[in-house]
This record gives C-alpha cells, sequence and structure tokens, in this order.
C-alpha cells in the first residue's frame, strides 16, 4: 500500500484521481477484511493485523518514497518537498476520515 505514495508525482490530474479512487476501495476493502477476520478472533487474526491495515500505509509510504530513484540527496529542498506531496497524497485519506468521524 506504500506505493500508493508515488502518485503525487503524477501531474496528471485525472490519473491522480483514478488512483486515488482506487486507494480508497483499497482501504474500504481491507477495513472491511479486518472486521471479518476480527468476528472470527482466531489467533491468527492478529497475526495479520499489521499486514492489512490500511493505517499502515503511511508506515510503509516512507521506505518507498526514501529508496525512489528520484530521490537523491536529503539535502535536496526541491526533492523533500516532492516527497511530502507523495506523503500528503496518502495521508490526506486518514486525514479526511478522522474528520469525517
Amino acid at each position: 500500500m506504500g506505493f500508493y505514495a508515488l502518485a503525487g508525482y503524477e501531474r496528471d490530474k485525472r490519473q491522480k484521481n483514478m488512483v486515488k479512487n482506487y486507494m480508497i476501495n483499497d482501504v474500504t476493502k481491507r477495513r472491511d477484511y479486518i472486521k471479518t477476520l476480527l468476528m472470527a478472533s482466531s489467533d491468527k487474526a492478529a497475526e495479520q493485523l499489521p499486514h492489512i491495515m490500511p493505517d499502515y500505509m503511511l508506515v510503509f509510504a516512507v521506505p518507498v518514497l526514501a529508496h525512489n530513484p528520484r530521490f537523491t540527496m536529503h539535502s535536496n529542498v526541491d526533492q523533500l518537498v516532492r516527497s511530502r506531496i507523495g506523503l500528503d497524497f496518502t495521508g490526506t485519506l486518514f486525514l479526511c476520515k478522522i474528520i469525517v468521524f
């Protein structure tokens, strides 16, 4: 799920919105799957949660952006700003959900 952060580099708004819709659908399906796992309440479910929880998307997005070939110098402000845009792209989904709930 961390690869959704790379869509922050996309300049075409239509493609960016398409990726955002896929990301929203992915998060929704994962949350529904977690609900069904928790209803089964097995020990396997607790082991799988960190791997499928959409809340960990930001945690996985950081290494994806850090190892991106476009990110070459940590002191280059322009590259840091572009990486922040990628984090903002994935983070806005969770900020909007927090505000709505």
